[in-house]
């Protein structure tokens, strides 16, 4: 749940609200944000695998600097990637997060 615009924030939070239809496995975001969510959706009582700040969402995106990619790797769109490649590594993340 991330937004720049908190309308858009509570907008998302009543549209997961009417079609919440499984308990809630984790929610990523800023951390005031996230917060905010787990408030509103009344989660605040419950015990959470991983309660952590994401530093990526702090990462000032304009002033990383390009990076030399090695010759076997490339980067592509998720938009090109299968959705179980998908499923497969957020899993293997939010995995990976508990272990640590």
């Amino acid at each position: 749940m991330h937004s720049k615009d908190y309308d858009v924030l509570e907008n998302l939070i009543l549209h997961f609200k009417k079609n919440i239809s499984s308990p809630v496995a984790w929610i990523l975001g800023l951390n005031i944000q996230a917060e905010h969510v787990i408030k509103k959706l009344g989660l605040s009582r419950l015990s959470f695998g991983i309660n952590s700040n994401e530093g990526l969402y702090e990462i000032n995106l304009e002033a990383l600097n390009e990076l030399s990619m090695p010759r076997n790797m490339r980067v592509v769109s998720a938009q090109d990637v299968t959705k179980n490649i998908l499923i497969d590594w957020m899993k293997r993340y939010a995995l990976k997060q508990v272990r640590t």
